[in-house]
């Protein structure tokens, strides 16, 4: 599972050392489909909004899921979110989308 691949950057094509960097790679939330936006609700329903790519919006709250990301916390700030064994942090954002 560890297979070593050389780094390459040729023709455009990027290959990562191991197995686990590719799934890493891959299993990062996508931040050009989805934006966090704000959070609002009292603590025990807390609720957050996302804008996606196509302008149109999602709500969600804690133990939904979004892109097959399971919402784990929502807070004033940012959400913490997990896929498998990775779990990350998003911060709200006032970025637009491309």
């Amino acid at each position: 599972f560890n297979r070593i691949d050389k780094t390459n950057k040729k023709n455009g094509i990027l290959k990562l050392k191991t197995d686990i960097q590719k799934i890493n790679f891959i299993n990062k939330f996508d931040f050009n489909h989805y934006a966090l936006i704000a959070t609002f609700g009292p603590k025990t329903y807390r609720t957050a909004l996302f804008r996606k790519a196509n302008g149109s919006y999602q709500s969600i709250r804690v133990n939904q899921e979004i892109d097959g990301w399971k919402i784990l916390e929502i807070n004033l700030k940012n959400i913490k979110i997990q896929k498998g064994l990775q779990s990350e942090v998003i911060k709200i954002s006032g970025k637009s989308l491309q």
